[in-house]
This record gives C-alpha cells, sequence and structure tokens, in this order.
C-alpha cells in the first residue's frame, strides 16, 4: 500500500538520477518536493543546479555550504585513517553523504518562525486562602505558601533568586525543624520565567502535625518578612556563596551544564557562564533582601491548607 507523503526533502545533485526523481516523485506521490544540495567544494555551479531543480519542479531548494567542515571533519579524519572500502577502493563522494544527510536533517520541517502561546494560565493575583480537610490514614497537615509577582529574567536576578531560596532554607532548618521539631523540613522553591511573561514564583511547602499547623505557619511568615526587611546573616551568605561557586566548577565537567546552557542562551538570550563567578561574589545581602521586598511589595499571596476532618485530628 502506497504511503500518503506530502512533503519529501530530496537530496539532489544536479545529475541525472536526482533530476528524474523530482519528476518521479511528484508524479507516484502527488507530494511537494524539496530539493536540498549540499557545497562540499566539488567546483559546480550551485546557482545553474538550483535553477535546475526549480525548472524541473521542486518547490524549494536549499544549498549548504558545508567545504570547510568536510575538509576538517571528513576528508582528514578519512585520509588519517587510510580508509578503504571491500579493501582496496578509495572513499569518494560516499564521504559527503553523511554530511548532506546532516544538513538536510536539520532544516527546517516547516517554512515558519516558531514562538510561544499565552494560554493566559495565570496565577491568581491578591491575597488568597484555602484550607480543606481530607481524611489520612497517617493525619497530617499540608501547608503551602506561594508567593507571586513581575521581575525582570536576567543572569542577576536568577543568582539573587538562588541566595534566597537557600537561604529561607537554612534559616527554616534552624528555626522549623530544629528549635521546634515540627517538621522533617521546609522546602523552598523558586522559579524566574521569561515566557509568556517575565514572573518570578517563591513556593514554601512543609507538613506538620495537624495541631502545629497555624504556629509554624506563623513562624514562616514571620522569618519571610524578616529576610525582607534585614537579608541573610554574612555567615549564611559565605556558606551559600562558596557552594555556589564550587558547584559551579564541578559542573563545568559534565556535559549536560554545557547542553542546558546552549538551550538557555538560544532559548532566552541569557548566557549562563559569562561572568558567573565575578556575578556569585559580587552579590550583598542587601541586595537579596531588596529581591525579596519587591516581591512582597507586590503582594500576591496563596495560602493552601490541606489538613484533615476534626474527627481525625
Amino acid at each position: 500500500m502506497k504511503k500518503d507523503y506530502k512533503k519529501v526533502a530530496l537530496a539532489y545533485s544536479g545529475g541525472l538520477d536526482t533530476s528524474i526523481i523530482i519528476s518521479w516523485l511528484k508524479e507516484n506521490y502527488g507530494c511537494e518536493v524539496i530539493a536540498v544540495c549540499g557545497d562540499v567544494g566539488q567546483g559546480d555551479d550551485m546557482e545553474a543546479v538550483k535553477a535546475k531543480a526549480l525548472k524541473l519542479g521542486a518547490s524549494k531548494c536549499y544549498i549548504g555550504d558545508l567545504t570547510a567542515e568536510f575538509v576538517k571533519d571528513y576528508i582528514f579524519p578519512t585520509l588519517k585513517a587510510d580508509a578503504v572500502y571491500e579493501g582496496k577502493y578509495l572513499l569518494g563522494t560516499s564521504m559527503a553523504r553523511p554530511l548532506i544527510a546532516k544538513y538536510l536533517g536539520s532544516l527546517p520541517s516547516i517554512n515558519r518562525k516558531e514562538t510561544f502561546k499565552d494560554n493566559h494560565m495565570d496565577i491568581r493575583k491578591g491575597q488568597i486562602k484555602n484550607v480543606f480537610a481530607k481524611a489520612q490514614e497517617t493525619p497530617m497537615a499540608t501547608i503551602m505558601f506561594l508567593y507571586s509577582g513581575s521581575c525582570k529574567y536576567d543572569l542577576r536576578n536568577n543568582v539573587l533568586l538562588s541566595f534566597l531560596d537557600q537561604a529561607l532554607d537554612l534559616v527554616y532548618t534552624a528555626e522549623i525543624r530544629e528549635k521546634e521539631g515540627g517538621t522533617y523540613g521546609v522546602s523552598c522553591n523558586g522559579s524566574l520565567g521569561k515566557y509568556p511573561k517575565e514572573e518570578l514564583v517563591l513556593q514554601i511547602v512543609f507538613q506538620t502535625d495537624p495541631a502545629k499547623k497555624d504556629h509554624l505557619s506563623a513562624i514562616v511568615v514571620e522569618q519571610l518578612h524578616k529576610m525582607a526587611k534585614e537579608g541573610p546573616s554574612a555567615e549564611h551568605m559565605q556558606k551559600i556563596r562558596e557552594y555556589m561557586l564550587k558547584k559551579y566548577k564541578d559542573a563545568q565537567k559534565e556535559n549536560g551544564y554545557w547542553l542546558n546552557n546552549m538551550d538557555e542562551y538560544f532559548y532566552t538570550g541569557v548566557d549562563n557562564t559569562k561572568d558567573y563567578e565575578k556575578l556569585v561574589n559580587s552579590i550583598t545581602a542587601k541586595e537579596v533582601q531588596d529581591f525579596l521586598a519587591k516581591l512582597l511589595k507586590q503582594n500576591n499571596e496563596i495560602q493552601v491548607i490541606m489538613t484533615v476532618p476534626e474527627e481525625n485530628k
């Protein structure tokens, strides 16, 4: 059964075989044919090749200048390896085929510029509190605070957010877990987004005995506002700085780190590696304090508490 192809990208050389195949594909499949040519230094008049492809019925013709890459990454390694096939024949045009295939595969599948769509799934604004009860085998209260607001998306603010996250973790570990013993830990997780709009979100979550939820929630909010007034301690700032610099140094050894940074750069335009160490060393407690204060001044706080029914307490 013949498959239904709507569009075919054809590796086109301008020779007899690939010229005939343009008409054959259109006649047999009724599909659009896009010719793809690779200039690897063969000396052909590539504009004439393009004109021929279009005259034969190709809707478009891409020509890639692949000469430098062909010489560096294909010819030199092949010569160094003394590569032959069937034990005696030197490699000729076959050397270029993988490169042309790579170029063909890199072309856009649709002729349009991709962008995002704002579906307006926005976080609610203002002061919101939702308390609900759910039966549980082990009575437990789960409390979440979520703060949101506008914030410029750049490397400095991402670094400030990292300092803030870690500073709050240290404070809540001391005040909630160690002093109060009311929870295993308080999770602070901040995120800064660029699309569809620049927005900062800070989420604080912990679990505790339902009888302690109000008391511990009050401490969480108190310490958060204290951070916005006083900033992190000098001891905590130094500890966070040392950790971030060590993590940065270790991460540079991993391919995934560089892959993520390239993805970030091409998607948002932010270079996470440029002057990173200098930036981390320059951050002050006052900057972290002001960063949080600006978020809280936008007065967007959502509090959600899941507890247990009264008879289960």
